[in-house]
């Protein structure tokens, strides 16, 4: 793939040619305003215009498909979107919450829902025909997609960027390959038959120019341009903190980062990565970041070590294998924890595997595979039992009880959890009922309301919460704190 590109003095781009992109030759000019905004795209000689008001929404577009006019609320998120375009496309509209997170959509009376965890990243997303998807992390990429029921329908392994998905619905696999700029441009099946499940063209704002899917491999792909979650009932790009509209090259929704005095493209709140995506990318939705692109002699890609890994994969028979090689072994404890969590999901084996590969329990309470996280914040109204990393390997709950370092389980929140399997090897072994995991929030309720530490061992609260805790008819909870501190050596029911 080659291009050219050409630049204002601001950095903006003003004309940008692709050739041999599938069949395609791409080529595009942009004109803007002195605040940076958009102001005239002539693609492949079809001219569109764009207007703003004064705080820089855009509220009219007028393109070859027709005129679209757009609307916003007082705390200037996109509310409506209208007009002729003779497209496939109703009037939207779209509701945000008290944290101005885009919380509906609706298009043509179908209603796409969106709740977030704590911290800010996306919880779930449910349409309005059922299909529902909880969202699972890990540093801040999603690792696995679960349904309604908790059940997985696909997983994600992560190295620099995604490098392998598994799409439980269809019983497929795949490899991902990107260009430069780490857009999704292929995915291999991983099953040995090399077949390419998915290969995609991009313009340079994130919009799909081709798109081609295997005849009879029906494998679900989010992940395309910037390697980030596409959303196909609203067409916009998850960010973490905002949504993009690639049709636009916009934000719907101002920039809570207020820019750097010194940039003058940084301080127009909607613009996406100071208009120029051929440098930056905005995994954030907060601010550009400089070296999205990789590139070689004579301004091309360079696919270096996307051309190693492909053959890499090519030559091992199995996924694991694959990965542990590319990641020089990094990968397998994740794989430990993956089939620990198929053969004894939330035992005290599932957490050492856990904290071996080092998940780091965000603040918001979102996790790498961990219920116990997803559930209290999703459900709970007082989110008991969230999680918050506050040093190395050690844990605060919402409640203030720290969980540190254990020789045996890795961290002393698997300690706690062995509390939740029975151990036919320790007869006097006490086992909570409440299901392995609520035993955090459990413990949170229970610290909350404790009264005074044993008179002759002021590290040992007896709390009485009320109701059957424990497998033998348990209401009691003996939680044993380091003196002084809130650190928790253990905890279990107690008669």
């Amino acid at each position: 793939m080659g291009f050219q590109t050409d630049m204002n003095p601001f950095g903006e781009i003003i004309s940008h040619e692709q050739k041999d992109i599938g069949s395609i030759t791409w080529a595009e000019s942009f004109g803007y305003d002195g605040l940076g905004n958009i102001e005239s795209i002539n693609q492949n000689g079809e001219i569109s215009t764009y207007q703003y008001d004064d705080l820089n929404r855009i509220i009219q577009e007028d393109v070859v498909e027709g005129i679209q006019t757009y609307t916003y609320d007082e705390k200037g998120n996109r509310k409506t979107m209208e007009g002729t375009m003779k497209l496939p496309l109703g009037p939207r509209e779209f509701t945000y919450n008290a944290l101005n997170q885009l919380s509906t959509f609706k298009e043509n009376d179908e209603v796409t829902t969106y709740q977030y965890y704590v911290g800010g990243l996306r919880a779930t997303k449910e349409s309005q025909d059922g299909d529902f998807t909880r969202y699972i992390y890990f540093q801040g990429n999603v690792i696995e997609e679960l349904d309604q029921e908790g059940n997985p329908t696909a997983r994600n392994i992560w190295g620099n960027q995604l490098l392998y998905r598994e799409d439980m619905t269809s019983s497929l696999g795949g490899y991902y390959f990107y260009n430069g700029h780490g857009d999704v441009v292929k995915v291999i099946a991983a099953d040995g038959s090399k077949d390419v499940l998915k290969e995609y063209d991009y313009d340079i704002w994130g919009n799909v120019l081709t798109e081609t899917s295997h005849e009879t491999k029906t494998f679900d792909n989010p992940f395309q341009y910037t390697g980030e979650i596409y959303d196909e009932e609203s067409g916009l790009i998850y960010l973490r903190t905002r949504y993009y509209d690639s049709s636009m090259g916009r934000f719907i929704t101002e920039d809570t980062y207020e820019g750097e005095i010194n940039n003058p493209l940084s301080l127009n709140l909607y613009t996406y990565v100071y208009n120029n995506p051929l440098r930056y990318t905005d995994p954030s939705g907060h601010i550009g970041l400089d070296g999205a692109g990789i590139y070689g002699q004579g301004g091309t890609y360079s696919n270096g070590p996307l051309i190693d890994f492909q053959y890499i994969a090519a030559q091992h028979t199995s996924v694991e294998s694959a990965l542990g090689y590319w990641t020089l072994g990094g990968s397998d404890p994740f794989f430990t924890f993956y089939e620990t969590s198929q053969e004894a999901p939330f035992s005290a084996e599932y957490f050492m595997a856990y904290t071996e590969i080092g998940v780091v329990v965000f603040t918001g309470g979102y996790g790498a595979t961990t219920k116990q996280a997803t559930n209290v914040v999703v459900k709970g109204t007082n989110n008991l039992g969230k999680l918050s990393q506050i040093g190395d390997n050690v844990f605060e709950s919402s409640a203030g009880l720290i969980y540190g370092s254990d020789p045996k389980f890795g961290n002393r929140i698997g300690h706690v959890l062995a509390h939740g399997v029975a151990d036919p090897s320790r007869p006097n072994h006490t086992v909570f009922n409440v299901g392995s995991d609520n035993i955090l929030g459990l413990l949170d309720e229970a610290w909350l309301m404790r009264g005074d530490p044993l008179k002759d061992d002021a590290a040992v609260y007896l709390i009485d919460v009320g109701r059957v805790i424990g497998t033998n008819g348990e209401t009691t909870i003996r939680l044993v704190i380091k003196p002084n501190t809130t650190e928790v050596i253990t905890a279990y029911p107690t008669k």
